[in-house]
């Protein structure tokens, strides 16, 4: 699991050994399906079968077509927690530890949707 958070970091552009980024980064897995929140889906895609499938150290055959995996995108302004409504600006805002690159990143990331 460590791991594939380290993936989703990595792929939504943050520091995977940054403490603050790793405390608000959820994976979940699921067997037999696998639910992961990310941004770019084709690499995440490929890099996540592929630790699952070295994760099960030789446990079950290497197949990929075993492994599904679902990237749901959560849309801006629906991520609920301390009681309020946290925006990806909020997020990336709270991660970079400066609110106006939290910004700036929130308005290219989602022009890109």
């Amino acid at each position: 699991m460590s791991q594939l958070t380290d993936l989703l970091l990595r792929h939504e552009g943050a520091d995977p050994s940054d403490p603050r980024a790793r405390e608000i980064a959820w994976v979940f897995l699921h067997r037999p399906a696998e639910v992961f929140v990310a941004g770019e889906r084709a690499a995440i895609v490929r890099d996540i079968t592929d630790a699952v499938l070295r994760a099960e150290n030789a446990a079950h055959p290497y197949d990929s077509n075993r492994v599904w995996v679902f990237t749901n995108e959560i849309p801006d302004g629906t991520w609920g927690g301390a009681g309020r409504i946290n925006t990806l600006a909020d997020i990336v805002g709270y991660v970079v530890g400066d609110a106006d690159k939290g910004r700036a990143y929130a308005e290219r990331r989602l022009a890109n949707r």
